[in-house]
């Protein structure tokens, strides 16, 4: 269960998510919704790789040519849906997208990855794109060089969304509880809303 004492207390919901980028919960796997160049929106999975409560702010790695990040420099405005299906608990929180320029602190997200996660940036491919037949055909992209760090590293973009609205919804009980947290200086504004 990702949300142990409830969801009435945004310290609990932080500390979920927290867990969430330590150990594979629940809440690990997100769905980043974003408005498309086009107006269309879009939906697709993030993995959480920070959670910093007293920021506020969430984190997610992504390759630079991905669609994504044309979207969020276009409108930075997103949402992120959490859901655990044990405690039946939704979590969706909204926010400002920015790509984190600070190379300390791409330096220090991209350190902290395994071999397989930085493998995800070895192409020089816009995911999405199809691969070149003979590749295609032989199950792999031999244009991406894993041996290339740094061209990898060039390619890896650090999201973070600084979260302003946080709606959390528990559906197990027969009263369903719903509250929305609201950003306010430092803290957490709690109100309880109809489900």
């Amino acid at each position: 269960m990702a949300v142990n004492n409830g969801i009435a207390s945004a310290s609990t919901i932080w500390d979920a998510l927290d867990a969430a980028t330590r150990a594979r919960t629940a809440f690990t796997l997100g769905f980043l919704s974003t408005a498309g160049i086009d107006g269309q929106p879009h939906v697709r999975a993030v993995i959480l790789r920070e959670a910093d409560a007293d920021a506020g702010t969430v984190f997610f790695s992504t390759h630079v040519l991905s669609a994504k990040v044309g979207e969020i420099e276009q409108n930075p405005l997103v949402a992120i849906t959490f859901y655990d299906a044990d405690a039946d608990v939704q979590l969706r929180l909204e926010g400002r997208a920015e790509l984190v320029t600070d190379e300390r602190i791409r330096r220090t997200a991209w350190d902290s990855f395994g071999a397989g996660t930085k493998q995800l940036f070895a192409s020089p491919l816009s995911p999405g794109s199809p691969l070149p037949q003979a590749d295609a055909a032989a199950g792999g992209d031999s244009s991406a060089n894993s041996n290339d760090d740094e061209a990898a590293y060039a390619r890896f973009a650090w999201v973070a969304v600084h979260v302003n609205n946080i709606d959390a919804i528990e559906l197990s009980a027969d009263e369903h509880l719903r509250y929305r947290f609201t950003r306010v200086g430092n803290g957490w504004d709690a109100t309880r809303v109809v489900p």
